[in-house]
């Protein structure tokens, strides 16, 4: 009898501690999702109307600190130097004084683990200027967005970025309403009809296809590709496509390659 009064209490204790770790775990995670952190950003951008719309963007989306600045020697010797716990860079390219690149070279030294997001209405600028050159190597979360952006592709490319690099979940990540998507990435092209790959960066994506920048061994019209995205969280990264027309030449301020067709 007295034994297993002992083994009734026992077992007791056991439902009792495992019921308490149970409750733990669901306040910890509960926690969790009520006390999100606030993510800081540095917009910069020399027009303080866009740095305004921006900031009005962001907020309206997240729990944020939106830190601004009108120029590459504002951000890098006033803000970068003195604030702590920058989340997310976005910069513009074009500016006075000094460009992105520059304060980008300033990032890269300096703030290597910081995800940075070239931001501007020219984002061929990455094959241009040799500060790019290892964009997507040197941190797996950079990433350029095409500028104008709609609001709530804007939100989610952040957004993204922000999660995956700290990874963390956001109360509000909202899926993208827009077919086409404002992002350059890098991307590895498997062309069928020669067996050949290619590393390069894709842009203009949209739901239906790409464009591919090459400079040379253009492929022809009709023939087929898989690709691979590299970065840019997006939903369908890899798959196979059809070249549907091919650029050899510049023309005006457009770079060579091709527009694939996505297929299943």
């Amino acid at each position: 009898m007295f034994y297993t009064v002992i083994l009734s209490y026992k077992k007791t204790f056991i439902i009792f501690i495992i019921c308490l770790i149970i409750n733990i775990t669901v306040i910890n995670i509960t926690a969790f999702f009520n006390n999100e952190k606030l993510m800081r950003i540095l917009l910069v951008d020399d027009h303080d109307d866009i740095r305004d719309i921006y900031e009005i963007f962001l907020t309206s989306y997240f729990k944020c600190d939106i830190i601004q600045a009108n120029s590459v020697v504002s951000a890098a010797t006033e803000i970068l130097k003195n604030t702590k716990n920058i989340d997310i860079i976005v910069s513009d390219y074009h500016m006075p004084e000094a460009n992105g690149g520059v304060l980008y070279t300033y990032v890269k030294k300096y703030l290597p683990e910081t995800p940075f997001i070239l931001f501007s209405s020219n984002v061929g600028i990455i094959e241009t200027d040799i500060v790019f050159k290892n964009f997507f190597k040197d941190n797996p979360y950079n990433s350029v967005i095409s500028k104008p952006c709609p609001a709530d592709e804007f939100a989610y490319i952040v957004g993204n970025i922000y999660q995956e690099s700290n990874s963390c979940l956001l109360k509000r990540i909202y899926p993208r309403k827009h077919e086409r998507y404002n992002m350059v990435v890098d991307a590895s092209i498997k062309f069928t009809a020669n067996e050949q790959t290619k590393y390069t960066k894709v842009m203009n994506l949209s739901n239906g296809g790409m464009f591919v920048r090459l400079d040379d061994h253009f492929p022809k019209p009709n023939s087929f590709v898989e690709y691979n995205l590299l970065s840019g969280n997006l939903s369908q990264p890899h798959g196979r496509g059809i070249i549907r027309w091919v650029r050899d030449k510049k023309a005006n301020y457009l770079l060579t390659g091709c527009g694939v067709e996505f297929i299943q």
